[in-house]
């Protein structure tokens, strides 16, 4: 789904999306990452790119600066 953290992972890149009510392509998620490794350590190594470039002290700090302005 287009909701929580979902908005800001980039479906096979840094992470898997899938609507929050659909078990079976939940079911499909899990067994690609488990059949493919190269999938797994590419996502990881993504994540924690996408992580550190868009969820960091820095912007954190601006937003709550931008809360109490």
């Amino acid at each position: 789904d287009a909701c929580g953290s979902a908005r800001h992972i980039t479906d096979g890149a840094d992470g898997l999306v899938f609507p929050s009510d659909d078990y079976a392509i939940f079911e499909e998620k899990v067994h690609q990452l488990l059949r493919n490794e190269v999938l797994r350590v590419s996502i990881q190594k993504r994540a924690k790119l996408t992580i550190a470039r868009n969820h960091n002290y820095e912007q954190f700090s601006d937003f709550i600066q931008q809360l109490t302005h």
